[in-house]
């Protein structure tokens, strides 16, 4: 068998000298009927909804004949 060190496959670089970034902590989240949100569309508690597009689509004449 292949031993693995021959190969590099353990070659992976020590990160525990390396600090983490710090971040700053979020803000809290507003709770409903909070904040000023002016351009709203679903304010009014409305979704609109997507029209379907249809494709007009000629009917088949049924005959006596057809099974």
């Amino acid at each position: 068998m292949l031993d693995p060190s021959e190969n590099g496959l353990f070659d992976i670089p020590d990160y525990d000298q390396i600090e983490d970034e710090s971040f700053p902590p979020l803000p809290p989240p507003l709770s409903p009927g909070e904040g000023n949100l002016e351009g709203d569309p679903f304010a009014n508690g409305e979704v609109p909804v997507a029209k379907r597009r249809t494709v007009k689509r000629p009917q088949p004449k049924l005959d006596s004949q057809r099974y």
